[in-house]
């Protein structure tokens, strides 16, 4: 014989056999286990008792005909549903408790005929359902058992009333796609109460979705090596379009995992190589006109990009002024310095001259140790035709790895070196990107008959 009972959760009057008492069952409206105990004594319902049991009963007619056969016994008085039995509740693992917790997600409002929700609305799912809310008075519930239409993408039409309102579910960190799908079916009565752990997104997705967005700091580190700065102000609004298009990237869930992992992490790796290249390739900032020093003296004038200062070096046997020009920013040195020979004849050989180059290539090598020399022309300075030689060195020294590029010209008895080292330092018949070189090196000249 049927005995009345109460759920221990929502307080749903329920019947179970009498068989049953003492037993775990479960309620078919919240789905919670409980254990049935016969109401001895009865208690008059509240008025607050009566109209939440009226709800409770319009909200039941209108699911009856999604409910599954066993859960309902009619009176004549109010529906009565029937307790199911369960087997002992086993105690939960972390897991499980885990699952059985209600969790919160993003919901947008795409279509509502009556626009009493608009937006973005707070969603929650729980065992008995989802539960809509858009501020205190603006909130429904959707029980388990609803039908549910998935739409597809991230898309959802749940009945409430007498309308269909579509939502578009998920936050932006999950696969919204399955989200949606799986809620769908879950408040269809279709499976169980999905695990949120089954959305998120792996830790090395993350890493994927996010590596755009070390782009502008690699362009500021560019731009921090002397490259001019509306280059890599551009490439900052390069990440953000990448951001939707790595999210678009792995939002696809139709396609397979790997290559649309794989696409996402293509789009953000060719990001940094544009950037480089175009950094590379992009003029460096030059040097301003009210920065450049003018030195004057001994027969010769050069101009030099920055604050000069003075260096005593032993160059042929004997300490000689070098004059210095660090440039932080471009990571590059200037250098500009003499030295008076013995005297030797006026028209000099073409062995002399080389051995005279050759010493000052020495010079240069002990001051800068490691260097490699690449290339070696002859030049002339200005209309004098005073002989000259310009060198490429590969520079591996850590303070100077890159480039250096050295003219030494012989004026009389006196040879004249200038010499510009760095990492982005070209000979000026190859460098059309930087004029500080050039002028520099043009710059130079030497006066008569004061020169030595």
């Amino acid at each position: 014989m049927p005995v009345a009972i109460t759920c221990a959760s929502c307080r749903r009057a329920l019947r179970v056999p009498e068989s049953s008492l003492g037993k775990t069952v479960r309620c078919p409206l919240c789905t919670d286990a409980f254990l049935a105990e016969s109401n001895l004594t009865p208690l008059a319902p509240s008025p607050v008792e009566e109209l939440a049991r009226a709800e409770r009963t319009a909200t039941v007619t209108t699911a009856r005909a999604s409910r599954p056969p066993w859960a309902a016994v009619e009176t004549d008085q109010e529906e009565v549903l029937l307790a199911q039995p369960v087997g002992p509740v086993a105690v939960p693992r972390k897991t499980d408790d885990v699952a059985a917790l209600p969790f919160k997600l993003r919901a947008k409002v795409k279509k509502d005929p009556y626009r009493i929700f608009k937006g973005t609305i707070r969603a929650e799912v729980s065992r008995s359902g989802l539960h809509l809310s858009s501020g205190r008075k603006d909130q429904a519930f959707v029980p388990v058992g609803t039908p549910v239409r998935y739409l597809g993408g991230n898309r959802i039409v749940v009945p409430l009333d007498d309308r269909d309102v579509e939502l578009a579910v998920g936050n932006r960190t999950v696969y919204r796609q399955r989200l949606a799908r799986d809620v769908a079916r879950f408040l269809s009565g279709d499976r169980e109460l999905p695990r949120p752990a089954e959305f998120r997104w792996p830790w090395y997705v993350y890493l994927l979705w996010l590596a755009p967005s070390g782009v502008p700091f690699f362009a500021l580190g560019l731009d921090a090596a002397g490259y001019q700065a509306g280059y890599t102000c551009l490439l900052f609004f390069l990440a953000v379009p990448l951001f939707f298009v790595g999210q678009f990237l792995i939002q696809r869930e139709k396609w397979f995992t790997r290559p649309r992992l794989a696409l996402a992490a293509g789009v953000s790796a060719t990001a940094y190589a544009a950037v480089a290249w175009a950094a590379t390739n992009a003029p460096l900032a030059p040097v301003p006109a009210s920065d450049w020093r003018s030195l004057n003296g001994g027969g010769f004038s050069v101009r030099m990009p920055g604050t000069v200062y003075m260096q005593n070096r032993i160059r042929d046997g004997q300490s000689v002024a070098v004059y210095v020009v660090d440039l932080k920013q471009q990571q590059a040195v200037y250098t500009f310095g003499y030295v008076d020979l013995p005297p030797g004849p006026q028209q000099r050989t073409e062995a002399q001259l080389n051995e005279v180059f050759d010493e000052g290539v020495r010079s240069l090598r002990n001051e800068t140790p490691g260097v490699t020399r690449v290339s070696e022309k002859p030049i002339v300075l200005s209309s004098w035709q005073w002989p000259g030689r310009e060198y490429l060195f590969d520079v591996p020294n850590p303070t100077l790895k890159g480039t250096m590029v050295a003219r030494m010209y012989l004026v009389r008895n006196r040879l004249y070196t200038l010499v510009v080292a760095g990492k982005n330092v070209r000979p000026p018949s190859m460098d059309s990107r930087s004029n500080d070189v050039r002028t520099f090196f043009e710059s130079f000249t030497v006066t008569w008959p004061n020169n030595g």
